[in-house]
């Protein structure tokens, strides 16, 4: 016999004695991470200078990574699949 899974309710809005008020609605991204980049002192602003060629990549996050060692990693956060397919591409 299957148990039941407890319903998951979050909710959006000013309801301030609800335990789930807590939460902003969000998009949803695809994550890609770019790793091994020489030197640690690469800004998250060389890599979005890198993307600009992306029609509509202002809305791409970018978050540098805390790494050990020499070089620089990244996580980039794009909104919809056509810029992670584009991102992906062997020629990009």
């Amino acid at each position: 016999m299957r148990t039941k899974r407890p319903e998951c309710i979050v909710s959006v809005g000013p309801k301030t004695n609800n335990r789930s008020a807590k939460f902003k609605a969000f998009s949803k991204k695809k994550w890609l991470y770019i790793g091994k980049i020489s030197g640690n002192d690469v800004p998250e602003e060389a890599i979005r200078d890198y993307l600009r060629e992306i029609d509509g990549y202002e809305s791409i996050e970018i978050k540098k990574l805390v790494t050990k060692g020499r070089n620089s990693a990244f996580s980039i956060g794009v909104p919809t699949n056509k810029f992670f397919n584009t991102l992906k591409r062997d020629d990009f």
